[in-house]
């Protein structure tokens, strides 16, 4: 089998229209409908300034941006390539703030930055990140519900990691090594492309994630096998975390253990959010495995 044929495909017996559901009620859209990727963020000086890195794929989570997820990038691995991705789904188009945030963003960190407009390169809207670079910030999100369950989650986060798994293949040369790094819903998406396509992913990096059941048949067409590639994955959420339930957080870090080699911990204190000491274990994780010099 092939990369072409590896990415992100389900299995031959399944349909494209068999893996869309229902409509929403929160978001307008069927659960599972196809999406494209349209906007990225690029870290300084483009996505080859540190070729011999991997690279940071950045997901943001519901009401966020891209922009939020480049802010915490300075904290975690400054000497590393990134791009942030903007979810498909839009929940609001940017509107001004005396800030510089879009209004209503939930994100795990904030981003301000004078506005800028760019038509991008291709069929994708590209745009680096420098001062003067960043356009104002909309709302966005990967799923058609803030917390969709059970099938909807299946048919959400398979077309998710479908996007993603799409604009990777397209933009990213396929030798260099490529690290999702995801907080809720885009930590949801970047465990997703493990099991759609593990082949292409060196580690995931997942914040306050959580985990699709892969109830629907053809959704996680990777899962057999994944536990075979013994990927790395780094998996952290608060204890006070009010967005996620308990038992969801719990299940996903089992699941993580069985089909991953995982590192999680939780952190006293902390909500639906990120923290530096999280941070700091997050760098000496990225040491401990290759993927940073740990230099800030």
């Amino acid at each position: 089998m092939d990369d072409g044929e590896r990415l992100g495909r389900a299995d031959a017996s399944t349909s494209a229209d068999e893996l869309i559901g229902r409509e929403s009620t929160e978001v307008p859209g069927r659960f599972g409908e196809p999406l494209t990727v349209t906007h990225a963020l690029v870290s300084r000086g483009g996505l080859g300034s540190h070729p011999t890195h991997p690279l940071f794929l950045c997901l943001h989570g519901w009401g966020s941006s891209e922009q939020d997820m480049a802010d915490i990038m300075r904290l975690i691995a400054p000497y590393n390539d990134f791009v942030a991705l903007r979810g498909p789904i839009i929940l609001a188009e940017p509107t001004p703030s005396t800030d510089g945030r879009a209004n209503g963003s939930s994100a795990p960190a904030p981003a301000s930055s004078d506005a800028r407009t760019d038509a991008g390169t291709g069929t994708y809207g590209m745009y680096e990140d420098r001062p003067g670079s960043r356009p104002e910030p909309g709302n966005y999100a990967w799923l058609h519900a803030a917390m969709p369950v059970g099938e909807d989650l299946d048919y959400d986060a398979h077309a998710a990691a479908l996007a993603v798994d799409r604009w990777v293949a397209d933009n990213i040369p396929a030798d260099r090594d490529v690290v999702p790094l995801g907080f809720s819903q885009g930590g949801l998406v970047a465990v997703q492309l493990l099991r759609i396509h593990p082949e292409r992913y060196r580690a995931v990096v997942s914040l306050s994630g959580f985990n699709a059941p892969g109830q629907v048949p053809g959704t996680a067409p990777a899962d057999d096998r994944l536990a075979d590639f013994d990927i790395p994955v780094f998996y952290t959420y608060g204890k006070l975390d009010g967005v996620i339930p308990k038992y969801e957080l719990f299940a996903t870090a089992a699941w993580l253990e069985e089909h991953t080699w995982l590192k999680t911990k939780s952190y006293h204190g902390l909500d639906h959010n990120v923290s530096l000491e999280e941070f700091a274990d997050l760098r000496q994780w990225l040491l401990d495995n290759d993927i940073t010099s740990g230099v800030l």
